[in-house]
Order: structure tokens, then sequence, then C-alpha cells
């Protein structure tokens, strides 16, 4: 929403120096400054956008309240506890957003408060002409100010209160704030992008008095030197007399400093056979900054810049370089990349566009093809173009110049061969810049030969990494000084994402440098790659998954950290026919089960299977497959390799694995429908369970005759059975097991209709799953607490059915439409809930579901009950019930024979009618209560009328 208002910053000046020296009273100030805000505020109509640090953002409706709060303000802050605190205001459009308000507007305030002195209040020319009639309220002309990506100047004035600080008066060099000082300072073909908080960071170091050297550190392509010449350039005016930018790229020795640093400030022509007396002599009483650009090969020099700070104590250095001095006066200021957007946002293209490195890339583009416009057809290509490149801006702008010829789609293409494509002809300030590999060859050239060898090295690593993995591809070397080395030359970064341990990474364009350096040398090259596929081996080898300790969370935790290499190694296996791959795959296969990524999972396993193989180990590699087939529908194909993996573990006599994979049959035939089948499997399993004290596979059986059994019809069953589960995996310590089982308890509490046992049974498990990242297993729970909600419907469609499409999901998805169906036909939306049952019947009938596909017969005989369609309603209630018999699901059974009898009663066939009540009143011996109460509820006067008495008290 777009509106018109005034805008008020706030900051309290010198807050970041005084928290360095005296914590206590810069608090003091912090809590004086934001006291009276919420007060003033109220009585002036205001409102707080923001409180940031030690500053404050606000706005009015009212120009005349703004002003009278500001002073109030002020006032305040002068007469207690003193707070030195500036106030900026301006006034014009803004556009309120969920973060804040953004807009020009805003900056302009804001660059108006940073002019300002403690205690004073600076205004625009706009702000101040709606103030002309107001006399109460005095305002001075302060000047005329350019700001940075604003097109005119804008005027300023003080406002004239009592106990307010008049800026012109008490400090005249104010006015130094509209010269450009910055002397020597290159020029550039387009605008500065983003960085601002970076500007702030940078500015609030270097105007602390204690801090004399600051150094801009990071790889090639940062931005360095475009961030240290905006600092400059921002802060020229701090000093009395100016800055100066020295370029160091152009000298190849330290004893060229003094003369490059001379030559900048323009010592005299005969004094120049002293460049160190003459340059010091020239600063030493001077207010400066020097901005002492590419230092990294200079690094022998760093006593110069020690010297040049000793002997000229008003100088203040900032330093690029892509490796510290690790002087003691050093503030280090380490650059990043800028950030990427989501591909997600990549549709809202207004947020997207504010983004730095979209920014980046469109101000790119449009130098060098004018009518260039970021919209719908290529914002998901540019995004992409700039997560692919990390946010390194180099890398953008040498991407973007190329959109000359290629549109962005092309571009994304052919970031594939990233250094043909990152390089220019156009001239630029360095010739490094003009092509991306250049520049990393440049910091690649400083390092020494030992750690050019371990850079090579560890660019087999295509994501961050740990300390060890680093010592076990470098063993004759200490990692942790090598690694250091890396660092200080911004040749690796470090990821302190994770608090329990620091992980270091490469940039993709450093690390596709080393790449290719790495392939110069194939001995070299052979060596590191095996060292890093053998650590990765040994790590899963170690950290395997325990199943009768239950340390799944754990296990899944460690693994997340290092996927990728475990798909880059299987990968690696796969190319070289390398027979360690099927060990290697049966270590990480769990992993994709779990977290959802059943395709990827089935694919990877699938090529593992190499050769005719019939040994324990192929056999293990069936039972992985057949565990995907499974969770993706799949039932016969997994049915088909769980058959082969058994006849080969009862060959090998692996009563482990035979239990492991009976179990298995059980499930996957429970989930065809075929009960009496999955009982008797999970009674052989059970047996040798018990034979062998296999208790974890104990537990399992169990597990499948409890599903059996729910959905047989028999909740009590099932839940006695659920609870020997449970204490099986609690005793077993299986967390994983436990949560799953929790969950299938919940599921059966609800068809008891013990809502209060169910909600606080699933509700630990949802928060267990989330937490381990299980998505399928999250996922499943989520659906069946759906049933719980007071709002299942949006439940379902925004969160469960889309997440169970992406893992693959077949029986889920399939259950989830039936669940969303029920839903629509307890509101007696009949249109919805046959477009989704029908959903649900195509997915069972193609993953030969018999119980899912009986329910949705089932379901569609009550929707066209509803309709009043009794020849539809009986053909769907026949084509249910010989699933049922099938099945011998008496549950199913007592509705679908119910309804049939209450349609011979309607069409007047009494006998046949009476005959299936019967049949009924027989199956109700083998439901639950609730089943049983609900027939009697519903059918009671049927039965009178049919006279049915006997049976009916018989079951009462």
């Amino acid at each position: 929403m777009r509106k018109i208002v005034i805008i008020m910053f706030t900051d309290i000046e010198g807050y970041t120096a005084l928290m360095q020296k005296d914590e206590v009273t810069a608090v003091l100030w912090l809590e004086g400054h934001r006291k009276h805000f919420e007060s003033s505020m109220e009585k002036y109509g205001g409102k707080i956008v923001q409180f940031y640090g030690d500053g404050s953002l606000s706005i009015f409706e009212s120009a005349v309240m703004a002003v009278k709060s500001a002073i109030e303000l002020q006032q305040v802050w002068q007469k207690e506890t003193v707070v030195p605190v500036r106030i900026g205001m301006h006034v014009g459009e803004i556009i309120m957003h969920e973060d804040g308000i953004i807009g020009d507007a805003v900056n302009i305030a804001s660059r108006i408060e940073s002019l300002a002195l403690s205690g004073s209040i600076l205004i625009s020319g706009r702000l101040n002409t709606e103030l002309k009639n107001q006399k109460e309220i005095e305002t001075q002309w302060f000047g005329a100010f350019e700001f940075k990506n604003v097109e005119e100047p804008i005027e300023v004035f003080a406002v004239n209160a009592p106990g307010i600080i008049n800026p012109e008066a008490t400090h005249p060099k104010a006015k130094l704030k509209t010269k450009n000082d910055a002397r020597n300072f290159p020029n550039y073909a387009h605008e500065f992008v983003g960085r601002e908080k970076e500007i702030r960071e940078l500015k609030a170091l270097l105007l602390q008095s204690s801090h004399r050297l600051v150094t801009i550190l990071g790889a090639g392509g940062l931005g360095k030197t475009r961030l240290a010449v905006e600092i400059g350039r921002i802060i020229t005016n701090e000093f009395n007399d100016g800055s100066y930018y020295v370029p160091l790229d152009g000298i190849n020795t330290d004893s060229d400093i003094y003369k490059t640093i001379g030559s900048v400030l323009g010592v005299r022509e005969q004094d120049k056979a002293d460049w160190r007396t003459k340059t010091v002599e020239f600063l030493k009483n001077l207010s400066v900054l020097l901005v002492l650009d590419n230092f990294e090969h200079l690094l022998a020099g760093k006593n110069i810049v020690k010297e040049i700070l000793d002997l000229c104590p008003y100088l203040k250095l900032i330093i690029t370089s892509r490796s510290n001095l690790n002087l003691a006066e050093e503030r280090e200021f380490h650059l990043h990349p800028f950030d990427v957007p989501e591909q997600k946002l990549a549709t809202e293209l207004n947020l997207i566009s504010q983004n730095d490195s979209i920014s980046l890339f469109i101000q790119k583009a449009k130098q060098v093809r004018t009518n260039f416009v970021l919209d719908i057809n290529n914002v998901n290509s540019i995004v992409m173009i700039c997560r692919e490149l990390e946010g390194v801006p180099l890398a953008i702008e040498l991407a973007a110049s190329r959109i000359k010829i290629f549109s962005p789609p092309q571009i994304l293409h052919r970031l594939e061969d990233l250094f043909s494509l990152l390089k220019t002809s156009r001239t630029t300030n360095q010739k490094r810049h003009q092509a991306i590999l250049e520049t990393i060859r440049w910091s690649y050239d400083l390092l020494t030969q030992e750690d050019q060898k371990v850079f090579r090295h560890f660019s087999v690593f295509n994501v961050g990494f740990s300390l060890d993995a680093a010592q076990a591809l470098v063993p004759e070397t200490d990692a942790m000084e090598v690694v250091e080395s890396l660092v200080n030359n911004s040749l690796l970064r470090i990821d302190e994402s994770d608090p329990e341990e620091t992980r270091f990474a490469m940039l993709r364009v450093i690390r596709e440098f080393g790449q290719k350096e790495l392939a110069l040398y194939p001995s070299e090259q052979a060596k590191a790659e095996n060292a890093y596929t053998n650590y990765y081996l040994k790590f899963l080898t170690e950290n395997q998954l325990q199943g009768d300790t239950g340390k799944t969370s754990h296990w899944l935790m460690l693994l997340d950290k290092e996927i990728e290499h475990i798909r880059y190694v299987s990968q690696y296996y796969l190319r070289n026919n390398d027979h360690r791959l099927r060990t290697f795959t049966l270590l990480h296969w769990r992993y994709f089960l779990l977290k959802g990524f059943l395709r990827e999972g089935y694919e990877l396993t699938n090529k593992a299977i190499m050769g005719n193989f019939a040994d324990r180990l192929q056999g293990q590699l069936l039972v992985a497959m057949g565990a995907f087939s499974q969770n993706l529908g799949s039932f016969r194909d997994a049915r088909s390799k769980f058959s082969h993996a058994l006849s080969i573990f009862i060959k090998e006599e692996d009563h482990d694995q035979t239990c492991i994979t009976l179990n298995n049959l059980a499930w996957v035939e429970f989930r065809l429908g075929n009960f009496v089948k999955s009982n008797s499997y999970a009674h052989d399993a059970l047996k040798l369970a018990k034979k062998y004290h296999r208790e974890k596979h104990e537990a399992t059986a169990l597990n499948n005759y409890a599903w059996v059994e729910k959905f047989r019809g028999n909740p009590e069953g099932a839940i006695s059975l659920f609870n020997q589960v449970y204490t099986f995996q609690n005793n077993l310590e299986n967390e994983h097991a436990q949560a799953f089982c929790m969950v299938n308890k919940a599921w059966t509490y609800i068809d008891l209709g013990q809502i209060e046992e169910a909600q606080s049974t699933i509700k630990p498990a949802i928060g267990y799953f989330h937490q381990v990242g299980d998505r399928q297993l999250w996922t499943f729970s989520k659906a069946v607490q759906s049933l719980l909600s007071e709002n299942p419907i949006s439940i379902l469609v925004e969160e469960i059915i889309p997440s169970f499409n992406d893992i693959g999901d077949s029986w889920g998805l399939g259950l989830a439409q039936q669940f969303l169906a029920n839903e629509f036909l307890n509101l007696q939306d009949f249109s919805q809930a046959e477009n989704h049952i029908q959903k649900s019947l195509d997915i069972r009938t193609s993953i030969d579901d018999r119980w899912g596909i009986c329910n949705c017969h089932l379901i569609k005989a009550i929707i066209y009950l509803n309709h009043q369609n009794h020849f539809e309603a009986r053909r769907h209630l026949n084509l249910s019930y010989v699933l049922a018999e099938q099945m011998d699901a008496p549950g199913l059974l007592v509705d679908i024979i119910s309804l049939l009898a209450w349609l011979d009663f309607k069409e007047r066939k009494l006998l046949e009618s009476g005959e299936k009540f019967r049949r009924v009143l027989d199956l109700l011996h083998h439901v639950s209560k609730l089943k049983q109460d609900e027939f009697m509820i519903k059918y009671q006067d049927i039965l009178r009328q049919l006279d049915l008495k006997r049976p009916i008290s018989r079951l009462k």
C-alpha cells in the first residue's frame, strides 16, 4: 500500500564507540532514547515502524505533529539523562511492506539524519514548506546537499527551538558535507548497487577514534574496491583534509608503496628522492583518509602501513586485500557475496527486483541493451543465474553483459562452461576483472606451491566440508594450518551456520578454477578423489544407522551435512564401475527413504545392483529397492524384490535378514489388501524373531498385525498390539519407531472416538518427525492430525497433498484424497466430494490398494445415495462388497452390507433386507463397540420392523 507520510529517523551519535568503552552508560543512553517514544507517538499521532540498534524509524500523518514530537523528544533527551540523539525528517511517498516501509523518501530521511549533530533536528525543504504557516515552529536554512541516487540537490533546514542544538551555529564546518573532497577516486559507468548494511557497519567502524585501519577482505570479484570507493566518498567530509584513493595493483614491490602514496598526494617533484620522508611529512598533521586498494601482493610491506599509522596520528586507512595484514591495529571486515533470492519468490517482480544480485544484473544488462526489463518471462532464469553464481558481483556483471547476444535462459544454460561465458572484451578499471578466471588466478599465484597443491585438492569438495574431511585429503599436512591460510587468502569461506561445527566452502567460480588446475595433474587428481571417496565411505561406516539403538535423529542430522558429498561419491563409484558402490549405497539408502526422496533413492539403489550377484549384499539392496517401491506405491514390484531377497537370505541362512524381509512382505501384502497373506508373513517373522531373540523384528511383526486389525475394523485389538509394539521400541530406545507407533495409535484412537487421547498422542510424534526431517512420516502424521483439525480441508490441500506429491508417496496421496472427500461429504458438498474420491480411486486402482479401492467405492455409493441414485449406489456397494469379502474386513462389511440392507428395505425387499441385517448382526461381534453403537442408533427402527429384536438385546 502506497501513502504519503512524514518519516523520522533517529540515532544515538557515538553509541558504538561508547559501547566498547563504557557499556553501562551506553545501555543508559539506549534506554533513555527509547523511554519516551511510545508516549510521544500516542500524543502526536505517530507510529514506530522499527527500532534498530541505536536508532529508530517512525512515521506521522501530520507534518506539524511530527516536528512537535521531534522537538519534545529532543528537549526531554537534553534535560534528563543526556542522550546525544540526531533526528532527520522528510515527507514523501512510501510503500507499506510486511517487513517495514520502503521508498526513496525513506532513503532521503535517512541521509538527512546522517547530516545532523546530537541534539539537533534537520528537516527537508519539502517538509519545511508544509510548516510555512506554523509560526510556533521556527526553522533555518542549513544547505543544499546532493544525496546518492537522488537526481536533484535536497534543501535541508534546521529546527530552532529552546533546548534544540542549531548545527549551523555550533558547527560551521557542517557545510563541508556538500564538498567532494574524495581525491583521485575512480569514476564508474554505473551506480553503486546494494551493500547498505556493509556501508553502515564500515561507517561505524571508521568513525570510531580507536579504529584507524580497516581491511576489507574477500575473494576476487566480490566488489572490495567498489565498496571501499563508496565508503570513502560517503565519509570523506569527516576528515578535514579529505580522502585519497591509492591503487596499488600497478606496483610489484613493497618499496614502491611510499612512492605511490606520495604521487597520489602530490608530493613536489624535487622531493621524490626521499618518498618516505616527504610523504610522512605531508601527512603527519593532516586529518586524512587513505584508501589503499589491492594490497594482497604487497603483504611484506605491512610494516610500512604500521609506520604510517604511528607517524601520522590524524590519518585513517581503508585497505582492500584478499589477505589480512595481521597487524594489531587492523580491524578485519570480511566481505561476502550478495544475498540471492529464493526461487519461490521469482513471481513477485517488485520484491525480487529489490534483491542486490538481481538489481546488479538488471543494471549491467541495461548498459549493453537499453530496452532490457525484468519481466515474468525472464525472472526465473535471472534468479537461477544469480543463484548459480552464488551472488558474486563480478560474475553477475560478466553474465549480465552477455545479454547483448543471449537471452537469460541461454545464459543460464551456458553457465555449464563458466569461464568461457564470464569474460568480456570491454575495457575495465583493472584488466584482471575482464575475466573471472584471471581474477581467481591472481589470488592463486600469490599462494606458496604447497598451498596451491592443497587448494587444488580441496576443489574436489563440491559443497561445504569439515576440518576432518580436509585432513583426510592432506594427511601429510596440518589441515588446520593450511585451511587457515586459504581462509586468510579468501579462497575458502567459513560457514558458521552450524553452532556445533565450523565448516568450510569455496565459491563455485573458485572451486571450478581449482578443478581445472587439478585436472592438469592426473596422478594428483586420482589421489585426491580416492582420498575423498575413502573418507566418506569410512564416515558412513563409522556412523551407521543402528536400528536397535534408535539414534535415528542424530544419524539423519549427520547425513544432512554430508548428503551432497554422498551423492557425488555414489556417482563417482558408478562412473568408475567401482564395486564399493554396493556397500556405500547400503550405508545410506535409509536416509533417502526417511527424508522422502523416494524416486532418487530408488534410482541410486537400482544403479548399485550390478551384475547377477546372489549374495547377502545383493539381497540387502533388493530389500532397499523393495522399500522404495512399496513407498512409491509400486506394491507388486516391491513384492518381487522382497521375494527375490528372501530366497537369497534363506539360502544364506541369514536369519536376521530373513526376519526383516518377511516383515517387509507382510507390510506390502497388507498394502495390497491381502490381510490373510500379510498375517501369514508376520507370523513367520514373529516365530523366527522369537527363536533367535530379535526383539526389533518381533516389534515389527506385531506392528504388521496391528495394522491389519485396524483396517479389518478391530481398533481395540489394534490398540492392544500397538501398546506391545511401543513397549518393545521403548526398551530398544528406538525413538523413530516409537513416534511412528504413536501416530498409528492416534489414528486408531480416532476410529474409537477417543479424540483427546488421539490429540495428546500424535502431537509429540509430529514434533519429532519435524525435528529430524522425516518428510514422509511427518506428512503422514499431519494427514492423520487433519482428522482432528477444525479446518482440515486447507491443511490437506495446502500442506499434505503437495507434500505427498513431492515425495511420490502414492498410498499416502490416495489416503489424503479420501480424507478430503470425506470432509466435503460432511459439508454436503457432493460435487467436491465426488471429485476427490474419484482422484483417490484412480490412485488406489493404479497401485492395487484393495482396501483403498473398497473405501472409495463405499464413499461413491454414499454420494449416489444422497443424489437418490439407488442404481449407481448399489453398483458401487456391490463392488466394495466383493473386495471387503476377499480381504475379510468386518469393519468395512458392516458399513457396506448395512447400506445394501437399507436399500432393500427402502425398495420393500423385506426378506432380502432382513437376511442382510442378520449378517451384519453376526459381524458386529468382530468390530468395535463404537461401531456397534453407531449401527444400533442408525438402524434400530428398521430392525424392530423386521422383528430382529433378540440379536439386539444379545448384543447390548
